[in-house]
């Protein structure tokens, strides 16, 4: 494992793709605060309204002219990700989850410290892990002398972001007459978006690089996550309709994150399940 040079405190120049996404927008935001001067990759049709407050504190490349990436960027964030929710084709997705962000460490140089937002799932759950796998795997083989940190992420979910945990509020607040759902017995771990800030936060200040497993830590019974939702809510009139959606082919059963290499250096996650959900409603 090869140690990393670059400290905070001075200002550092990193680029960030996905950077107008859910999580890649608090990012981007938090890299603002604690003094990076920060770039993110877009398409034309990019929506910026994640980062109304910082849109100018940003600067900004098209992802159709990547040729205009300068090799001097201190570090690249890689969020940029598709999973195959929009009707995308294999090729697609592999486009956006291997060969983009191939082209864009292309153009950094050596020192550049690259930091992989990934995925926890193997590659044989689904076509986007396997991509998201095979990106890595091939980053680490293709340039194997540079700096990479991988996080390893579980289910992030915070205010607005597209998520399991996201739809269930919603649907407990509009009291929906019913949700169809699987049997509900595996274990997850879900942890809470500020957490996962938090978690970036202490591995950047540890002068780490290797594997991050990123998650609460805690393991919980999807049927209770559910339950505790719908009390949290004050839910009482929406049916549950457990066993109504088959389990899906690969189903991953079990998945939490072992967080040794965190506590470590220090972290450990500020939000429960519940304290994220209530932060939530707070926040929408």
């Amino acid at each position: 494992m090869q140690k990393r040079s670059h400290l905070l405190g001075q200002s550092k120049r990193a680029l960030v793709s996905g950077g107008t996404g859910f999580l890649g927008s608090h990012v981007s935001r938090f890299l603002l605060s604690i003094g990076f001067s920060v770039t993110i990759i877009i398409r034309k049709s990019s929506s910026l309204s994640r980062l109304e407050d910082v849109s100018d504190q940003l600067s900004y490349i098209l992802i159709d002219d990547l040729n205009s990436i300068e090799p001097s960027y201190d570090y690249f964030f890689h969020l940029a990700t598709c999973y195959g929710r929009n009707g995308e084709t294999n090729s697609e997705m592999e486009a956006i989850n291997i060969s983009f962000p191939m082209m864009v460490i292309e153009k950094l140089s050596e020192n550049c410290v690259i930091y992989n937002f990934g995925t926890s799932l193997s590659s044989d759950v689904n076509f986007y892990a396997k991509s998201k796998n095979k990106f890595y795997s091939k980053l680490t083989s293709e340039y194997s002398s540079r700096t990479i940190v991988n996080l390893k992420l579980e289910h992030f979910f915070g205010p607005k972001d597209g998520s399991f945990i996201e739809f269930l509020v919603r649907s407990f607040q509009e009291k929906v007459n019913s949700i169809r759902l699987t049997k509900g017995e595996q274990i997850r771990d879900f942890i809470y978006y500020k957490d996962v800030i938090s978690a970036l936060h202490y591995i950047l200040k540890s002068d780490n690089s290797g594997d991050y497993s990123i998650g609460s830590g805690r393991e919980i019974l999807l049927k209770d996550v559910v339950v505790k939702i719908k009390e949290i809510v004050g839910n009482s009139v929406t049916q549950l309709r457990w066993g109504d959606v088959p389990y899906r082919e690969n189903e991953v059963m079990y998945s939490v994150a072992n967080t040794k290499r965190l506590t470590d250096i220090g972290w450990a996650a500020e939000f429960s399940l519940e304290e994220g959900i209530r932060d939530l409603l707070k926040e929408k």
